[in-house]
């Protein structure tokens, strides 16, 4: 079972993210996102059709407000 078990997990989507901050205004902030997936990551069209979709959430520093989701 071993080895059925650590296919699964390999088919489980990961993700390495760099995100870059840079202040325009004291209200504006530009973030670039760079996703890309982990090296171990198998895909596998029967698990994951033909994409993988993931939401991006941007919370103010308390949690409290959402203040864009893509």
């Amino acid at each position: 079972m071993g080895k059925i078990i650590l296919n699964q997990i390999h088919k489980f989507p990961r993700l390495e993210l760099e995100a870059y901050v840079q202040p325009i205004t004291r209200t504006l902030v530009r973030v670039e996102l760079d996703l890309r997936s982990h090296q171990k990551f198998t895909w596998d069209a029967r698990y994951h059709g033909a994409a993988e979709p993931f939401w991006i959430i941007v919370e103010d520093c308390d949690s409290e407000q959402i203040l864009h989701s893509e």
